[in-house]
Order: structure tokens, then sequence, then C-alpha cells
């Protein structure tokens, strides 16, 4: 993972969506979502290996000037300053640097402002273990600056969120990635109220019995594409994980648990593929929702590498298991609706091994 990250630390991140397998070379446009996609891993590889020491090392990043890794976190967490419009929000641009088939999913969306929040609040973690507490502190002011901003783009009442565009006008989007992206990163920020309206809507407009639609469609931009992983057909394999995560962050692990044995049932066709079509779209398979093919217009791979996100909801939501940057693991289970004596065994920490069951995390001797 480390020699992934220093490659990836090399790389203009902001003109490519990754690198190839083969080569290691750049490709692709540039897809908003790569400085958070960065810290998240950067931070995800500090709590799971302690390597506290590889922050002080230089690197080279993409214009070849070697700096700290801690650095390089200051210009993932800092990136969307280029993009801050007048409003306070990044603006992220347009559709291919973003949901590719969504309209109206384009500028200043909450869910990557809101990422923007939890990457400074991440910096300031690593800044203060460091024993930097001035970059701390500034770090802080502005993710709090930040969040007072973001909520200006709440649908109050309705749970959804708009996307504002340049001229300054607000564009409803009733889309997963801003209710799963809002309850990873700012859930605490958020008021009882807006939390329980925005499980409202999961419930009411997206979720289905075995999968879910990553667009309402009730939402304007239905009609503009039949794309399954991002449109109102169907769902990309990481957001019925990402947005039972939700669930469970919001306190309604009845609501996730009951789901999680209806997306079960959608396994059936083996690997998830690049999205599965919602309940109603297309007659299901094996009890569960049909993979998408991969021929037009579905366009979809057999199988994609988010599939992971089904592995952090199991051991960061269903087991609760929380990992510190000093090392701490601890876990608050959330296993209603599930086996009450499910356990989890030998998650590997910063060279501890741990066990987990209903009581919490168990390291073993």
């Amino acid at each position: 993972m480390r020699r992934y990250l220093e490659k990836w630390i090399g790389t203009d991140v902001h003109t490519h969506m990754g690198t190839e397998w083969l080569t290691g070379e750049p490709v692709g446009m540039w897809y908003s979502v790569n400085d958070y996609a960065m810290v998240q891993t950067i931070d995800a590889y500090l709590r799971a290996t302690g390597d506290v020491g590889w922050l002080v090392r230089e690197l080279p990043g993409p214009g070849g000037e070697a700096v700290s890794v801690v650095a390089h976190i200051d210009r993932f967490a800092c990136s969307w300053q280029r993009f801050r419009s007048e409003s306070g929000l990044a603006d992220y641009g347009g559709i291919g640097n973003l949901l590719e088939c969504v309209s109206t999913y384009v500028h200043e969306v909450a869910s990557l402002n809101a990422a923007n929040v939890w990457m400074l609040r991440r910096a300031a973690e690593i800044a203060r273990l460091l024993g930097g507490e001035l970059a701390a502190s500034w770090y802080e002011a502005e993710a709090d600056v930040l969040v007072v901003d973001l909520q200006e783009l709440y649908a109050e009442g309705a749970g959804h969120w708009y996307a504002r565009q340049p001229d300054g006008h607000r564009v409803a989007v009733r889309h997963c990635y801003d209710f799963s992206t809002v309850a990873a990163t700012i859930a605490q920020d958020l008021p009882e109220q807006q939390r329980t309206e925005m499980v409202d809507f999961f419930v009411r407009e997206l979720q289905t019995p075995t999968w879910m639609r990553a667009l309402s469609d009730r939402d304007t931009d239905a009609s503009f594409s039949v794309r399954p992983d991002h449109q109102w057909t169907g769902a990309y394999p990481a957001w019925p994980p990402n947005a039972a995560a939700a669930l469970y962050t919001f306190g309604r692990a009845d609501i996730a648990s009951a789901w999680l044995h209806g997306l079960a049932k959608s396994a059936n066709q083996g690997p998830f593929g690049q999205s599965h079509f919602a309940d109603g779209v297309l007659a299901p398979e094996s009890g569960g929702a049909l993979k998408a093919p991969a021929e037009p217009p579905w366009i979809n791979d057999w199988t994609c590498s988010s599939n992971g996100a089904w592995v952090a909801l199991i051991v960061g939501s269903v087991f609760g298991v929380q990992l510190g940057l000093d090392g701490s693991v601890t876990a608050s289970p959330q296993l209603e609706g599930l086996d009450p004596d499910a356990r989890l065994v030998g998650l590997r920490v910063q060279g501890r091994t741990w066990d987990v069951d209903r009581t919490g995390a168990h390291e073993r001797t």
C-alpha cells in the first residue's frame, strides 16, 4: 500500500483519474474525488500500520519537488481552495469530473465539500500528533467555517441536497452520494432533525429490497441517462454498503440490518458488478438485483474494486471498529437484527491482533 501511495503522491491527481495497472502511467481525466481518496487512503494506512515515521519522509510531487509526506497531506487537504467560489465552497466543475451520467450533479456539490471538512480535520489530527498545534488549530477553524457554508446546500425538510451553479442558483439533486458522503464526513455536525430527514429521504426514494437507486426516480434528471451505476436504474457496488454505513452512523441499525438480508441475495451472482439494477427496473436474478451487463446502453464491468466497501461496512459499522493514530482500537458493535454471537477475529492493527465481539475489542495476549 505504501508503494502505491508514494506512486500516487508523485502523480498529478488533478489531471488524471488514476494509474494504469500494467504500466503505472497516468490515465483518464481528472476525477474531483481524487484529493479525498488520497487523504482517505493515507489516513487508513497510518491507522492500520502506525508508520508515523513515514510522515517526515520527503517524496517528489507532480512537479518534481520533494517535500515531506505531511506536506503532501496538506496539499491534498487544502486543494479545494483552488476551486473556491464566492460562496466559500469549492466548485468541482462539470459532469465529466463528477458522476458522468447525472447532468445536474455539477459544480458546488455537497458530498465533496463535506469531504473537504473531513480532510481538514484529519490533517489537524495528524499535525497535532507531530506537535503542530498551531497548524491543527488552523485546519479545524477552516473546517468549522466550511460546515456553516455547506448547510446552504441542504434542502430543509426534504432530506436531500442542492448543487449550486456558477450563477448562484441551486438545483435539487436527490443522489445517494450526498447522503452517504455527508454521513461519513460530518455526521457529528448535523442536528438530529436533519439526520432524521436524510434517513427518511433515503428510505423513501433510494432504498429497494435487494439493492438501491443511486438517483431518485423522482429527480428531474432521471430522464438524462439509463446508466445503472449512478442513475435511477440502479447503483454502483459501493453505494449500498456506503448507504448502509450511513444508516449505522445515523443510529438506524434497525433499517440497515434488515436491508443487509436483502442485499445478500444480490451476491448470488458472484462478485458484485460495476452496478446492479434496482428492484423493479429489470427482473431479479437468483433472488437478488440483476448484475448490469457490459453491452450498451448499460456499459458496466462484470466486477469492480469498489467491492472493498462491503468489508469496510462490516468492520467499521457492523462491528463498529475505530482505529486511532496512536494504535488504539475501540469497537461499538451494532449487531441488532443480525447474529448477536457474531465475532470478527484476527484483526491486525499496528503489529497487534484483536478479536471483536458484542462486548467490544479484545487484544490477543
